[in-house]
């Protein structure tokens, strides 16, 4: 079986990570000047499968760079991402539990998965923001076993 990779991703959410922007203080000193401007943006990308099927991988961008955060295997998507002041990245989804099915909400620090539930019921990963502390504040969804959403 042949595998195509499948770049159609529909990014979800953009963000900009600004660095050496500051201005110089007192007459000729300072350590102005240009700085840097990354793009980040979150979303998915797919590897076709047979009978018309994909899986998808969820993904994120820097300045047009790929970066992989699932191998394939089972669904996963990237909803939201953030950047910290060091750099570091976050990212919100979810991924798919093999046994039960379900959507597990999960987020990713510099491609590093935390599963936010057991996969016992479908959640998801909506939003995520990263605080001056580093505290990571993260939107989503559960449902409960009778199938109603919970926010």
């Amino acid at each position: 079986m042949t595998l195509q990779r499948i770049f159609s991703a529909t990014p979800l959410l953009l963000a900009l990570s600004l660095s050496g922007c500051g201005s110089g203080s007192g007459s000729g000193g300072g350590s102005g000047g240009a700085g840097t401007t990354n793009i980040y943006i979150a979303g998915t990308t797919g590897i076709a499968a047979k009978f018309n099927t994909y899986e998808s991988i969820a993904t994120y961008w820097k300045n047009g760079t790929a970066t992989e955060l699932t191998d394939g295997t089972s669904y996963a998507s990237a909803s939201a991402i953030a950047v910290d002041g060091s750099g570091n990245v976050y990212v919100a989804g979810d991924t798919t539990d093999t046994t039960t099915g379900n959507d597990v909400a999960t987020y990713w620090k510099n491609g590093a998965a935390t599963n936010l539930t057991d996969g016992t019921t479908q959640a998801d990963a909506k939003a995520i923001v990263v605080d001056t502390s580093g505290n990571v504040y993260i939107v989503g969804s559960t449902s409960e076993a009778s199938g109603y959403s919970i926010a």
